[in-house]
């Protein structure tokens, strides 16, 4: 735009026009007026006043402001939620999007899966493939949701199979894996290994790299497709580039030789690479990988597999992360300059224990014979002899030999 048709802007936004205000706005958030002026906070400034005169862009655009902290301080996204909302009672369709994540995630909102629904469904009558895909994965996850008339909808595995195929066949490529996981698992629909291929074959095409990675699984085990450990492999690598669970799998088939000549370096690389971007920790990925790093051979390094151990108790707080990085902790018959060299960690009794319990409360067996110890010699807390045998006796009943011989010595 020309200065003078800012200037004429300007003029038609301060008199009160909402259209004006609104293209204003997108001028100042696109950083394309140079008056000198904060341009985040005019964006914010003229959204605002767009958006309260009912213009459906606006408030859209006020409250993506509102959540991305655009123009104001700090973010405010319980206020973006209610601008979101005020834009998609209107059919602004990246609105209802936004609610849908909102709902389902109660971020800044209370969960609430019937509004959630009912935003992603205004969404997919647009013909929506990704919100088509969404809503699939809604009712495939086997959460006991209710839409907004209190009716359960879920688990229902044959319409999320319906929908899959559909978003499927619009051309998304997640729906495209979907659809082949279905066939190839015989989830509610006959166990079909040609269509299952067939799918990860068109979703492969279309850049999803968990499809190379099915892809590679089938050609590994001989389904529908030949044993083919190098075409394996080629899938595999395909993947490894984006998909955790492909870097994985191209990990194995270095360290083992499967397809490919065994390459121990390679592999190593592969494996840390696949664990620390397994960000959800939902494959179990920083786990098996921890383990192999923590065994005798080629690959192990102590280091990195605490790393990745501290890691998983961090993001996923699994009971066996907890347990194994408590042993560390405890340091066990090495000296504190082993501990440091093996492990890269220091002697910690109190987090130990701690971690003990904290595994052992979450149903570890082994965790709670070794809280026991703890408790009985004062090792990282208080010596308890009550509550060690309490805990001694609870591994002992789930079949723990050490917990047993130690409750009869204790007798």
């Amino acid at each position: 735009m020309t200065y003078e048709e800012i200037n004429e802007l300007k003029k038609a936004a301060e008199a009160g026009d909402a259209h004006a205000q609104y293209d204003l706005a997108k001028e100042y958030y696109s950083d394309l007026v140079n008056d000198g002026s904060d341009t985040e906070k005019q964006a914010l400034y003229w959204f605002e006043k767009a958006a309260e005169q009912g213009f459906v862009d606006a408030q859209y655009w006020y409250a993506h402001c509102l959540k991305c902290g655009v123009g104001i301080r700090f973010s405010n996204e319980r206020s973006a939620v209610v601008w979101f909302e005020k834009a998609a009672e209107q059919g602004h369709t990246a609105a209802q999007k936004e609610l849908y994540r909102a709902y389902i995630d109660g971020v800044n909102c209370e969960r609430d899966y019937g509004k959630a629904l009912r935003w992603l469904k205004a969404v997919i009558d647009t013909e929506d493939r990704e919100a088509e895909y969404e809503l699939a994965s809604l009712y495939e996850s086997g959460n006991v949701v209710k839409d907004i008339n209190g009716k359960q909808i879920l688990p229902d595995l044959a319409l999320a199979f319906e929908r899959y195929l559909s978003s499927a066949g619009k051309g998304y490529f997640l729906a495209m894996e979907k659809a082949g996981d279905f066939y190839r698992d015989g989830k509610c629909i006959d166990r079909s290994l040609e269509k299952a291929a067939d799918w990860y074959l068109k979703g492969a095409e279309a850049r999803c790299y968990g499809c190379w990675t099915k892809l590679g699984e089938m050609y590994f085990n001989g389904e529908f497709f030949e044993k083919d450990y190098k075409k394996a492999f080629e899938c595999f690598e395909k993947a490894s580039c984006s998909d955790v669970v492909g870097k994985k799998r191209a990990a194995d088939c270095y360290y083992y030789g499967y397809g490919v000549k065994q390459n121990f370096e390679k592999a190593k690389k592969l494996y840390v690479s696949a664990a620390k971007n397994d960000n959800y920790g939902f494959n179990g990925i920083r786990m098996t990988v921890a383990r192999i790093l923590s065994e005798e051979g080629p690959l192990k390094d102590g280091k990195e597999a605490t790393a990745l151990l501290k890691a998983e108790v961090n993001q996923m707080g699994s009971p066996e992360a907890y347990y194994e990085y408590a042993v560390r902790c405890l340091g066990e018959g090495m000296t504190d300059k082993e501990l440091k060299n093996v492990y890269g960690i220091k002697r910690d009794e109190a987090n130990a224990a701690l971690y003990l319990k904290i595994a052992a409360d979450k149903g570890h067996v082994r965790a709670a014979y070794r809280y026991g110890k703890c408790l009985l010699n004062g090792i990282g807390t208080e010596k308890d002899f009550t509550a060690a045998k309490e805990q001694l006796t609870k591994a002992a009943d789930a079949g723990d030999a050490d917990a047993k011989k130690l409750l009869k010595d204790l007798q």
